[in-house]
Parts: C-alpha cells; structure tokens; sequence
C-alpha cells in the first residue's frame, strides 16, 4: 500500500518538474511562455501550404488585421518542450478593408471537441451579430474524433441553434477543406454559401447545397472572397455598389441565340455579354444543369441572375431545377439582391420516376417564393415562354417589375409543335407584338439593347424596400 503511496508522488513530482507552476514563475513570464506556444502555428505541406486554420485565416484576410479572440480558451499551462494542439481560431479582420468575423475550426482528431470550444463558437457568432458582419468559416474537421461526452455534444447543439438564430440577419460563408462528415455537414444547410475541395467529394456526396468545387484551398479562399464583394454586411442593409466595367464579351447577345427555336446554345455566352466582365459567378454548375443561377454585376450594381440552359433539357424546368431557383430566390431575398431571369424554356418537365402530384408541388413552392420576393425582378424572354413557364417565369403580372422580350420570342398558351397550322393562330400562339399590345410585356427589344435597358431599370429601381 504504501509502495503505491510513494509511486503516486514520484508520479506527481516527475509531473511538477516537466511542467513548471505557476508560482514558480512571475505572471508576465507565464504569459510570454503561453504566446509564445500560441505563435506555433501547425506547419502544412500537403495543400500547398493551406491546410491549417492559422494559414488559411493568413491568406484569407488583409496582412495584419487580424485579432484573435479567445485564444487561451482550452489552453493548459505551457510546457516549452511540447507543442499546443491546433486550437478552434475566432476573431475578427478586414477582406479589403471591409471587417468580418472569422473562425478557423481544426481537424476534431487531433483535439478534444469540448464544450468550451462550442461555446467559443456560440460566443463569436453572437458578435458577429453584433458587429454586423459577415462570418466565414473554414473547416478542417473530416469527424468530431472521439474524445468527447454528453455535456460536450449539448453544447455543440446550443452552438448551432445559435447559427440558426443569428443566420437569418448575417452572410455565412463555410468553406470546407475535408470530406463533409456527419458533424460538419450540420453547417451545410445552415449556410448561405458552401465551397469544397473537388478531391474529397463524389457524385453521391456532392449535395445540392454545395455551391461550389474547387480544385485547390487557394481557389476557395479566392472565391469566398469574391462572394463576399456581392454581399451586404446584413440583411438589413444593401448591397454595395462598385465602379461599372464593360462586358468582357462584346458580341450582339442575339448572334448567339439560334433562330432554329430546337437548337440549344450555352446561356453562360449570353450573359457574358450583358454583365460586366468579369463579374459572373455561377452557383451549383453540376446540379441540375437545365437551369444556371449565379452573381453578377450589370453597370456596378449587384444582382442574382436566373437563366434557363437550353444545352440541358432544352432549358424545361424540372423539380430539381424547381429546387435550385427556389434556393437561389431565397438568397436573394435575403441579400437584397435584384434578380435578373433569361427566359427560354419550352415548359415543365415531368419525372416518370416520380408520382406526377410532386413536380407541379415544387412548382408550385417556386410560384410562392417568386410571389413574396420583395426585391426588383427583371425579365428578358430572348426565345421561348410556353404555358407555365410564361406563367412562372415571363409573365408580367406575376413579379415581374419589367419585362422585355426579343422580337424573334415566342410567348403562349401551347408549344408550336402543337399549335395550329394556320398563320394566324401561329401569330395568336407566338407572336411577342400581341403580349406587348396586351400589356403582358413591356417593350419589345433589340438584343443588343438588352444590357442598356437592364442597367437603367437597376439604377432607378435598385430594390423595393
């Protein structure tokens, strides 16, 4: 009993001589020792140097700006013989200028996922809240590893019913360097931008809520950035306005549009030609491709572009094209972004593997979404506008603050293959001259007028709040 006594306390002593305490040193020299283990960052050699949360926080936010909150949160005692695990990095710096609140999550296998470290995170985004700004972050975690109980799970779930109170009022960007496993994939769908590294994601994990994938840590940092410069700092306030450049694609718009009315064409040349240049970001490019939503600037000012992609599907809406409008509608409407729709579509499709109830319930999600959307919405058919989809989609009546057409569209109640073989019932299914005498529309346009006419509509009527 008493050898165990004494095995105890040469333990104890062996302990105290590896790690000094604290009255074995003046305050001042404890903490020059803890900052001095605080500086020593990871070091990462596997993404080209990106693959910490301390590099990537580096490369993402103006030389140095960057004030770090919290950094003794979990922190034991410092050993200058041991290195500091990668610790969960909080703080707030400035993307060209302009602040925003950050968080560096490290990889959970390596680190215990306590329930300070959640309450760490649950702190930051209530000042983000208070700040007003934007919250990106970068997470580095593939699992929540294994050392962890109850009272550390609870935590975390008060830390993410945090990001749901806080996400309606704030621009949150999650940028994913791991494969998305069941701990991060919880800040997916909490998110209003998600980006990942192409490497570590397949077909099946592939999520329509992932915006984008990249193909290098320094592409996704490069493009949160870019997403950034579209966003207001809240929902309460608007987007900013930049100088204005030319389209980086000069060509007539109507030169690339086929007047066979059944050849496709790529939507993504058209729209070259009426945004700045340089200024398109297409969003979701792999889900359903029939339909291409993105940002973009016409003239310095911000918006959200809808376009039908007539390469797919002839450009018909289907219930997952349904899904991704309604999404992107909704971000818009809570960045006060205008939307532009491009309008050339044949109709809805339906899914034979789906019972023929469910497709019109998405359209009918999609018709109520673009019904309560605040903002200004401009419309441009430049081929096709049949049935529903001139319902959904190019009828003025039904949120369309102006609505121009093309004079070679087609706009009415039927597709032409089914019309009738008169002319005058073709002119009275198709012709754009009788919407525009009717008052569906509001003018009738040359292609090459489009940008122009777009650009004054925004200047004038930049939103409806």
């Amino acid at each position: 009993m008493n050898d165990k006594k004494n095995q105890k306390t040469d333990e104890k002593k062996g302990a105290e001589k590896k790690t000094p305490q604290l009255e074995n040193r003046s305050p001042r020299e404890v903490l020059a020792a803890i900052r001095k283990q605080l500086d020593k960052a990871p070091a990462g050699s596997s993404h080209g140097g990106l693959d910490s949360a301390a590099q990537q926080l580096e490369h993402l936010l103006d030389s140095g700006s960057f004030l770090e909150f919290e950094p003794l949160v979990d922190q034991k005692e410092p050993n200058n013989e041991e290195q500091l695990p990668e610790r969960l990095l909080t703080g707030t710096g400035t993307i060209n200028g302009r602040q925003v609140t950050v968080a560096g999550l490290p990889d959970f296998d390596r680190r215990q996922l306590s329930h300070s470290t959640a309450e760490k995170l649950t702190r930051l985004f209530e000042r983000a809240r208070e700040f007003e700004t934007p919250i990106i972050l970068m997470l580095n975690s593939a699992s929540i590893g294994e050392k962890h109980d109850i009272s550390d799970l609870s935590a975390w779930a008060r830390s993410f019913k945090t990001i749901v109170k806080n996400s309606p009022q704030i621009p949150i960007i999650s940028l994913f360097f791991k494969p998305i496993s069941q701990f991060t994939s919880l800040f997916s769908p909490l998110s209003d931008f998600v980006i990942g590294l192409e490497k570590n994601f397949t077909e099946k994990t592939a999520r329509p809520e992932l915006d984008l994938l990249l193909d290098s840590p320094g592409q996704i940092i490069e493009t949160a950035i870019k997403i950034l410069n579209y966003l207001p700092d809240t929902s309460s306030s608007l987007p900013f306005v930049l100088k204005g450049k030319a389209p980086g694609l000069s060509s007539d718009p109507g030169e690339l549009v086929p007047l066979n009315k059944s050849q496709p064409y790529d939507v993504l040349k058209l729209i070259e030609t009426v945004v700045d240049e340089d200024s398109f970001l297409e969003l979701q490019p792999r889900f359903a491709r029939n339909l291409c939503t993105g940002l973009a600037r016409i003239d310095g000012r911000a918006l959200g572009i809808l376009a039908n992609q007539p390469k797919k599907l002839a450009g018909g809406l289907n219930p997952a094209g349904a899904e991704k409008a309604l999404r992107f509608i909704e971000l818009c409407e809570k960045f006060n972004l205008p939307l532009l729709r491009l309008v050339d579509q044949p109709g809805l499709l339906d899914e034979t593997s789906e019972p023929e109830v469910v497709p019109y319930y998405r359209m009918g999600k999609l018709f109520k979404a673009l019904s309560q959307f605040s903002g200004s919405i401009t419309t441009v058919i430049t081929r096709k506008a049949y049935n529903l989809s001139f319902l959904l989609f190019g009828n003025r009546f039904h949120r369309s603050d102006f609505t121009l057409a093309w004079p070679e569209a087609e706009i009415g109640p039927a597709n032409l293959e089914k019309a009738p073989n008169d002319e005058s019932d073709y002119y009275q299914y198709a012709d754009p001259w009788e919407a525009a005498r009717q008052g569906l529309i509001d003018d009738i346009i040359e292609p090459q007028e489009t940008r122009d006419k777009i650009a004054t509509f925004l200047k004038l009527n930049p939103h409806s709040r």
